[in-house]
């Protein structure tokens, strides 16, 4: 068995399937996904808390990331993708033809499994959405790159260093800085997925002291497929099998007393 040991965190545990709609970051309702004739996920229900780290753990091709980018509509670039049912954020669905869905990213932000900067200066990297957004005001701007930097905890690295590329910077200082573009236009929601799975281990220690940090402003959403990293920085676990929600609980819970067999088979290494 594998040893994995929760993060107690200083957080209440919450009932997740009667979170009152004031601690509801998101609403997911009856969601299915099919690629073409391929279904991917299985109606889906959960609630996320705001303020907290969710994570979704399960095996490769389960549907993790897949769920994940349903979050901010990410699928709508692949080619044959339909998706049903419902994602609430402040009581709008997320999929009503009416919602911009550019606004939407911008609300619902998402870092991915490597690292993707620009190819611009680290300066222009963390401006590049208020930019989008026709803001260019230099103090504005100044003031942004400073704020984010700091959130991402690479300010101090690469304060002297703001208008060299980004491409100099290591791969786990790669990665914080797209943190620190994709928090610079101030999303509500920030995903990541699978955020340090490209990192050696000290930049691995360094992105997940940054998650608990981040959940102080943001609701963190997290895909790993280490299950030690989710018990080290969510407050929340998702077991997900084959497109569906085995079971969605507190962290410690998932961990110490799963009530699915299929949870306990899973975290105990049977199999996955």
């Amino acid at each position: 068995m594998h040893s994995v040991t929760p993060s107690m965190g200083l957080f209440e545990p919450v009932d997740l399937s009667s979170l009152p709609d004031e601690q509801t970051a998101l609403s997911i309702e009856g969601l299915n996904l099919h690629y073409g004739k391929t279904q991917a996920l299985f109606d889906i229900n959960m609630r996320i808390p705001k303020g907290q780290v969710t994570a979704f753990i399960g095996p490769s091709g389960c549907g993790k990331s897949t769920l994940l980018s349903c979050i901010n509509r990410m699928n709508d670039l692949v080619e044959g993708c339909h998706v049903d049912g419902k994602i609430m954020l402040h009581g709008q669905n997320i999929y009503d033809p009416k919602v911009d869905v550019a606004s939407l990213r911008r609300r619902v932000g998402m870092v991915f499994q490597r690292p993707n900067p620009f190819p611009k200066s680290i300066y222009e990297n963390v401006v590049y959405g208020l930019r989008l957004q026709g803001i260019s005001e230099r103090r504005i701007l100044d003031d942004a790159v400073e704020s984010a930097l700091r959130a991402a905890a690479l300010w101090d690295e690469v304060k002297d260093r703001l208008h060299e590329n980004a491409f100099g910077l290591s791969g786990g200082q790669q990665q914080r800085l797209v943190i620190a573009r994709a928090i610079a236009i101030e999303p509500e929601i920030l995903l990541l997925d699978e955020p340090t799975s490209a990192l050696d281990p000290i930049s691995t220690l360094t992105i997940e002291e940054l998650i608990n940090d981040l959940k102080a402003k943001y609701t963190v959403i997290i895909v790993t497929h280490n299950m030690q990293q989710a018990a080290r920085v969510s407050d929340q676990t998702a077991f997900i099998y084959m497109g569906e929600l085995v079971e969605y609980s507190s962290t410690n819970d998932i961990f110490t007393t799963p009530r699915e067999k299929r949870t306990e088979d899973y975290i105990t290494g049977r199999y996955g």
